[in-house]
Order: C-alpha cells, then sequence, then structure tokens
C-alpha cells in the first residue's frame, strides 16, 4: 500500500484540468469583449498541450527518474493553478496556465501505468491498474462536483481545487521509491525503440484510435441530444453523466476479474458495449436511450482504459516502454480531436440528422470495429495454436 498511495493520489487528481469547464459562463462575464472562440481555448488547451507532456516523458526518463517526473508534474499543476488564480483577469495569463495544465496532464497519463508496471506484476497488476482507472473517474467527479460550488461563489475560485495537488506531490515525495535511470547505470542515453513488440504497439494503436475516434461522440453529443430533443436541462445532463462516471469507477475497481474471463477481446466488449447504446439512442430518442448512450460509453472505457495500459507494458521492456506508451497515446489523443471530423462524414449514411444519426454513426463504426478486433484476435489464436 506503500507505493499505491501515491499512484492513487497522482490519478485522482490527474483530470483537474477540467475543473474550468464548470465555470464558462462566468468566464464569458469577465471577458465580455473576447470572442467566445478565443476563451474556448483555456478549456482545449489542455488537450492540445497534453501531447506535448506525452511525448516528453519518454525523452526525460533517459535522464530523470519516474518518480522525479511524478513529482515535477505534479509541481506544474500546482504552479499552472496558482498563476491562473492570481493572473485571473489577464487572458494571456490564463492561456499559459491552462498549457501547463496539459503538459501536467500529459506527463500524469504517461507516468502512472510506468509506475504500476514497475511495481506491480500478474494478477497484481490488473488489480491496480483498474483500480487507477476508478479512480481517476472518481477524481473527476470530485473535481467537477466541487469546482460546481466555488464557480457559484466566483468563477475563479475553480482554480483553488489544484492546491489538490499538494496531497499527491508530498505523497509521491514521501513515500515512492526512486527508480534507477537505465540510461545513467549503463552509461548511455536510454530510451529509443529497442526491444519494441512493433506489431502489438501498432495493434494498440489503431484499436486506440478508433475508440478514441468512438469514444468521443458521447462527449460532443450528449447534451445536443439531451436538450436539443427537448429531454431534459443543462441540469440533468450534468447529473446523467455524474451517474455514469460512478458506474465507471465502479466498474473499474473489478477490471481485475472481468479481464480474466475477457482476456484479450476486452476491447471487442468496450467497443461492443459502446456501439449497443449509441445505436439504441439513435433509433428512439427518448431519456432511457440518451441515459444509455452516456452511460454505455463510460462502462465501455472502464474496460478500455486498464486494459490499453495493461497490454502497453507487455509491448516494450521497462527501459524503453515510456517511448512506446507515449506514441500510443498520442495516436489515442489524436483521434479524439479527429473524432468530430471523422464521424461526420459517416453520418450521411444513416437515417436522420442531428444529435441522433451522429449516435446512429458513432455505434455503426463501434461495431464494425467490433467484428475487426474479434476477428483479428481468432487469427491471433489460430496461429498460436498452429
Amino acid at each position: 500500500m506503500r507505493r499505491k498511495l501515491p499512484i492513487y493520489a497522482i490519478c485522482f487528481v490527474n483530470l483537474i484540468y477540467l475543473a474550468p469547464s464548470v465555470a464558462v459562463s462566468g468566464l464569458l462575464s469577465a471577458f465580455p469583449g473576447v470572442p467566445e472562440p478565443v476563451l474556448q481555448l483555456l478549456l482545449t488547451l489542455p488537450n492540445l498541450m497534453g501531447i506535448a507532456g506525452i511525448l516528453g516523458v519518454p525523452l526525460l526518463t533517459r535522464f530523470f527518474a519516474r518518480k522525479h517526473l511524478a513529482v515535477a508534474g505534479l509541481s506544474i499543476y500546482l504552479f499552472s493553478g496558482a498563476l491562473s488564480y492570481v493572473g485571473r483577469a489577464c487572458l494571456p495569463v490564463l492561456l499559459v496556465g491552462s498549457a501547463m495544465m496539459g503538459i501536467a496532464y500529459g506527463m500524469g497519463s504517461t507516468l502512472y501505468p510506468l509506475l504500476v508496471s514497475m511495481y506491480y506484476e500478474g494478477e497484481e497488476r490488473r488489480r491496480v491498474m483498474g483500480a487507477t482507472a476508478g479512480i481517476m473517474q472518481l477524481g473527476r467527479i470530485a473535481v467537477v462536483l466541487a469546482g460546481g460550488v466555488l464557480a457559484d461563489l466566483h468563477w475563479y475560485n475553480v482554480y483553488l481545487l489544484f492546491a489538490l495537488n499538494l496531497i499527491p506531490l508530498v505523497l509521491t515525495i514521501r513515500l515512492l521509491p526512486t527508480d534507477a535511470v537505465e540510461g545513467r547505470r549503463e552509461g548511455q542515453p536510454g530510451g529509443g525503440c529497442e526491444g519494441w513488440n512493433v506489431p502489438a504497439i501498432l495493434r494498440l494503436s489503431v484499436i486506440g484510435f478508433v475508440f478514441a475516434v468512438c469514444y468521443y461522440v458521447n462527449v460532443t453529443q450528449a447534451s445536443l441530444y439531451i436538450e436539443g430533443y427537448g429531454l431534459g436541462t443543462a441540469q440533468l445532463t450534468g447529473i446523467v453523466t455524474a451517474v455514469a462516471s460512478v458506474l465507471s469507477g465502479l466498474l473499474a475497481f473489478v477490471f481485475g476479474p472481468i479481464y480474466r474471463r475477457t482476456g484479450r477481446y476486452t476491447f471487442a466488449w468496450a467497443l461492443g458495449i459502446m456501439g449497443g447504446g449509441y445505436l439504441l439512442a439513435g433509433l428512439q430518442i427518448g431519456l432511457l436511450p440518451a441515459v444509455l448512450a452516456v452511460c454505455a460509453p463510460a462502462a465501455g472505457i472502464a474496460l478500455f482504459n486498464p486494459c490499453l495500459m495493461l497490454e502497453l507494458t507487455e509491448t516494450a521492456p521497462q527501459k524503453t516502454l515510456p517511448g512506446a506508451t507515449a506514441l500510443v497515446l498520442t495516436v489515442l489523443n489524436v483521434g479524439y480531436f479527429l473524432s468530430p471530423y471523422l464521424v461526420g462524414a459517416f453520418v450521411p449514411l444513416f437515417p436522420g440528422e442531428g444529435a441522433a444519426a451522429q449516435f446512429l454513426a458513432g455505434g455503426g463504426l463501434c461495431l464494425c470495429a467490433v467484428v475487426l478486433c474479434a476477428a483479428g484476435e481468432l487469427r491471433r489464436s489460430a496461429r498460436v495454436v498452429k
């Protein structure tokens, strides 16, 4: 438990960059003369700069221990919140703070699976990886709910939540052992791609990209579906999203036993569950289908995330694992960004229009991906038998 506490704490605050998303109305009031797309950069910059943090970790692990990088990432997170709170009246300062949040988020996303793979193996690794995914979702709920309360007082109070990074920072410094830096120990830079299982990395990159494209339909269309079809208000959307996040967190906590039964077909199950929810929402407009369209991807990502991180640990030795992890996570983030455009290209193939047609297109893509995933696993199993 000594090693688990700091890892769990890192995961709990890793999505804290979402806190400003609950203060959009206050932000618009604070900068009335600034175009809305410019202000939206405060919400999108962390995702964009997250790629820089992801790609930076494998380079930095050549010279610094993973513990020290975790401390650096948490410190950047802490400083970005303090900078944004102090400079809340200056938009350029807020943009710099958001960019720093993204770098910290990217570092944390890459480091926590590396720490789990370093300290745990076998069944214990599966349990811990599932728990990290669950804790991350619970942290997301806590941040959004607490941020909403603080934003009701003053919109900029959401940046006070970044002080929570002090907890994992202290736990990491006090409890996490310092790992050896491979490059220094062996007298060489380290890193690179030696020992990579290239076919496995390509497989995870493709599956991750497809899952990200399909998953983001829920993010972009849930509010439009519920409010656009008169099923409820923004408050209802928030409640449904919170319930889905709780479901995701609880399911991730039992990932280990689930993975023992689903194995390499876990990706297919995740895509199938998500696709089923999307198709129901697209075929029949209603509140229950809307709830399923939000909860199904939440359940899917609860299986997908720990499975992806677990299988990533098998793609490369510890020395070069940061590079392999960064590559796959970068492809994943690219999938998130391209999702609206790629899914939108398939919408004309399905009946209807609006959010329902988007969910139909996303569900159709999910089911195609399920077939391809299952066929690929059957083919690999046949090779092993031979």
